[in-house]
């Protein structure tokens, strides 16, 4: 009898402990599963603030381009966007702050120029559906690092972008997407002819890298066509004129007489816009041989 009640309490014993194992072991389950349903919800968040954030930095990214093509942003001002020069790319509904009232306040200065951006927001109101509240795209730029052309290190001109989104204005605020993007300045090498004038095209020409005229003159004889023409072909010469690959024809303002008609494989973007000048070809230059012997820069 005693050895029968000993075998039962043995075995109620082991019970426990098998019950005590299960409710330890079903606790770790569900930790476990809390924190993957936490991770997930995390990345859920990270990757919708990634999609808002998307086309804010497509704004900022663009509105840089719009300024390094005209020359508001260069190496004389280390290619850092003013205030002033922001308020002139974007629309007039859309708001610089300055000081930036947002939670993303922290600006980095650049190990090549020693400069920071200004801390400015460019802050833009938008339609979200489904959303009855106002909803803000906001962007900045965060951090300017300037080309380097020394022989021991080349680099592009490098920007590093921050955009969000916002419910409401003063809260709510998405996690930011953070861009970096390279832009290489445009060089004088780059082009086989630039001019301020109108330029007319001789028979037996070739054209086999970038043409622009920025289209300030007319020239000195009239085009035979539109008087808007600043590039135009001519029959005088001998031989057929062409272009080779990769070869481009521009003007700043003014037409492009037929697309330069009677030459073939050329491609034409008449109108850009875009001005450059050649004296700041003579300002690099004098900025090289001012700064001969020093920073890496040797002259013969």
């Amino acid at each position: 009898m005693r050895a029968v009640r000993h075998d039962v309490r043995g075995q109620r014993g082991q019970a426990l402990v098998a019950a005590i194992a299960c409710v330890l072991l079903a606790g770790a389950l569900i930790v476990v599963i809390a924190a993957n349903s936490i991770e997930t919800s995390h990345e859920a968040i990270d990757r919708a603030a990634r999609v808002d954030g998307l086309p804010h930095v497509d704004s900022a990214v663009q509105k840089y381009q719009l300024a390094l093509n005209s020359g508001k942003v260069n190496e004389g001002n280390n290619y850092i966007m003013s205030a002033a020069v922001m308020a002139q790319l974007v629309d007039p509904s859309v708001d610089v702050l300055n000081p930036p009232a947002v939670p993303y306040t922290t600006f980095y200065t650049s190990t090549v120029s020693g400069q920071a951006p200004p801390a400015l927001t460019m802050r833009e109101k938008i339609q979200k559906q489904g959303t009855a509240d106002d909803v803000y795209g906001y962007w900045q730029i965060v951090r300017v690092d300037p080309p380097q052309y020394g022989p021991a290190q080349f680099s592009n001109l490098t920007v590093y972008f921050r955009a969000w989104t916002s419910d409401g204005d003063t809260n709510g605020y998405t996690r930011p997407r953070i861009v970096r993007a390279e832009f290489r300045p445009g060089y004088f090498s780059d082009y086989q002819m630039l001019t301020d004038t109108a330029i007319k095209v001789l028979r037996g020409t070739q054209i086999t890298g970038h043409v622009h005229s920025n289209g300030f003159l007319d020239g000195i004889d009239d085009p035979p066509g539109a008087s808007t023409d600043r590039i135009w072909a001519v029959a005088a010469g001998s031989g057929s004129s062409s272009c080779g690959a990769g070869a481009l024809i521009t003007t700043g303002r003014g037409t492009i007489a037929g697309g330069v008609s009677g030459m073939s494989g050329c491609q034409s973007k008449p109108q850009t816009g875009r001005f450059i000048s050649p004296l700041r070809a003579e300002t690099s230059f004098t900025r090289m041989r001012t700064s001969c012997g020093s920073g890496g820069v040797s002259c013969p």
